[in-house]
């Protein structure tokens, strides 16, 4: 921005802004863009509105929702990825791997204990979830992520991760 000769009302903003995004350089890259498309041609200052604006942007939202539904190919492995990340959108409070499994018996979802430890691991490198090493703890990475998921219907989507969970081991067990 500074090359652009565009500044911040607050110096306080350009750190805002990182921590929307989580500190990921694509996100922040893309809000910052979406910031310029927004600042009207005459003004060379980003207030806080400007950012809300770019933050809430469809392009930014597309840009977060294409990057944790399939992280990979297998579809078990994708669902559990998205079984934990609704279980811990759900809870109130950041959950550690004992609460995850409790969450994923409610449901009465089946996984091998590899499969829930790769999941982890997967989601820990797409910088979805970070372990707390001091209290064993997950939480989200990014602020914008979590806006997004608890404005879905969390519960309408389990249920429908469940009805292809269900449909899915019926049809392996015919084979």
């Amino acid at each position: 921005m500074k090359l652009l000769n565009i500044g911040y009302e607050n110096e306080e903003l350009p750190y805002e802004i990182s921590r929307l995004v989580g500190r990921r350089a694509n996100l922040l890259t893309a809000v910052c863009h979406e910031i310029l498309q927004i600042l009207p041609s005459n003004k060379t200052k980003v207030n806080a509105d400007y950012i809300r604006q770019a933050a809430n942007s469809s392009e930014i939202y597309a840009k977060i929702t294409m990057s944790w539904g399939n992280l990979v190919d297998n579809a078990d492995e994708a669902q559990l990825d998205r079984m934990i990340i609704f279980m811990c959108i759900k809870s109130k409070e950041q959950l550690n791997k004992k609460d995850i499994q409790q969450a994923l018996k409610k449901y009465d979802y089946k996984y091998t204990f590899l499969q829930l430890e790769y999941a982890l691991i997967r989601l820990e490198i797409a910088y979805i979830i970070k372990k707390d090493l001091d209290n064993n703890r997950y939480h989200f990475c990014v602020p914008l992520f979590v806006k997004l998921l608890k404005e879905m219907p969390l519960e309408e989507m389990l249920e429908l991760e469940m009805i292809e969970y269900r449909r899915r081991n019926k049809i392996a067990a015919k084979m």
